[in-house]
C-alpha cells in the first residue's frame, strides 16, 4: 500500500473514530 493512500486512509478511520467517541 502507497503513502498516498494509507495517509488518507489512516485520517478517514480518525475521522470515523472520533465520531464514535464525540456523538
Amino acid at each position: 500500500m502507497s503513502l498516498l493512500l494509507a495517509i488518507p486512509l489512516a485520517v478517514i478511520i480518525a475521522l470515523a473514530v472520533f465520531v464514535v467517541v464525540f456523538p
